[in-house]
């Protein structure tokens, strides 16, 4: 493993996994909500430095106590896999103060706060969710060798021990108390029942691979943008989550939703008699997002451009919004946009 020296989250989407791999999980997620709002004075080295003395503390202990699992083996499923993630979440919940806080999930401004999503909250001792506890449990667990994978299904996350070498598989919940490693067929009915055709469509209940892991911590960082309506850089999280893990639908929805919710905001904020506006796509930047959301997207980067742009606020928005009857000299009635991204650098020349 070694450490995650990017300045943004953005340079580790082109990584395959095999390379995004190396990358320490808990530097990814925070990596992930750097820029959110109440992130300023979180020092992610210094996060990852408890994540690396709780690791130490639970190897220490884990060394300790490997002489009752080898007197009593059956007490730990035979399993010394088990044993060892066992030592784990005890240490984590009763020497670290890791803990699984209910009354978060019942907030209704539950995405507004990183916090509540991200491992740097349960860092500070605030408790935490299925959310941001099983990137914890991971992170701990892989400093100390262990196979640890995150596993999605419907609206929770937890973790799984799953070795290729020897087959040995099992799931652990993070947010319970003590250690409970629940069935697959628990999870299709908890915390809501789903069937067999969802699982599939939306990529559940299997181990998800580094780079599904990014996308996974991605989309929380859209949940959290949206909750704090700040459209645009959600659809660019939801966006690259499906660029990253294609598999899970559900990005694709969160996308649809959120555009849906940016269209109504800007048709709010246009003044009457907005001009009719077409955007070309450009060379596509999210491939496996369909191509009409993209289009979308481009769509409404564009009109928010174009409507915050103080030239034009000045010159046509401001006068039509006074007087809607009494279209500016010189403002077109019909926008067409060959090069997005023109629009911010050259924002004056339209055809």
């Amino acid at each position: 493993m070694i450490a995650s020296s990017f300045i943004h989250w953005q340079e580790l989407v082109p990584l395959a996994d095999d390379a995004l791999a190396h990358h320490d999980i808990a530097a990814v997620n925070l990596l992930t909500a750097l820029e959110l709002p109440g992130m300023a004075g979180i020092e992610n080295e210094r996060c990852r430095a408890v994540v690396d003395s709780w690791a130490q503390h639970v190897g220490n202990e884990t060394d300790r106590s490997t002489a009752q699992f080898q007197r009593e083996p059956r007490q730990f499923e035979n399993s010394w896999a088990y044993f060892r993630v066992l030592v784990l979440a005890t240490v984590l919940q009763q020497d670290c103060g890791v803990r699984y806080d209910p009354d978060l999930v019942d907030r209704a401004d539950f995405f507004d706060n990183p916090e509540n999503l991200f491992v740097h909250g349960v860092l500070a001792g605030k408790g935490g969710t299925c959310s941001s506890l099983p990137p914890l449990y991971v992170a701990v667990g892989r400093r100390l060798g262990y196979p640890l994978k995150l596993v999605q299904t419907n609206s929770h996350l937890f973790a799984r021990w799953d070795d290729a070498e020897t087959g040995e598989r099992f799931n652990i919940e993070c947010t319970s108390h003590g250690l409970n490693c629940h069935s697959d067929d628990y999870y299709r009915n908890w915390p809501r029942s789903t069937t067999a055709t969802e699982i599939e469509h939306n990529g559940w209940l299997v181990s998800l691979t580094p780079r599904e892991e990014l996308g996974s911590f991605l989309a929380n960082r859209g949940h959290c943008w949206l909750a704090n309506e700040r459209f645009r850089e959600a659809c660019d999280a939801y966006a690259h989550a499906h660029l990253l893990a294609p598999r899970q639908a559900g990005h694709a929805y969160c996308l649809y939703a959120a555009l849906d919710q940016w269209d109504k905001r800007l048709e709010q904020a246009a003044p009457p008699g907005f001009p009719r506006l077409t955007v070309h796509l450009p060379r596509r930047r999210f491939p496996s997002v369909p191509r009409a959301l993209e289009a979308a997207m481009v769509t409404l980067e564009v009109m928010e451009d174009l409507l915050e742009n103080p030239v034009h606020c000045r010159d046509w928005w401001e006068p039509l919004r006074q007087s809607p009857n009494d279209r500016p000299a010189h403002m077109p009635a019909h926008i067409t946009v060959h090069d997005p991204a023109a629009v911010r650098t050259v924002p004056t020349h339209l055809n």
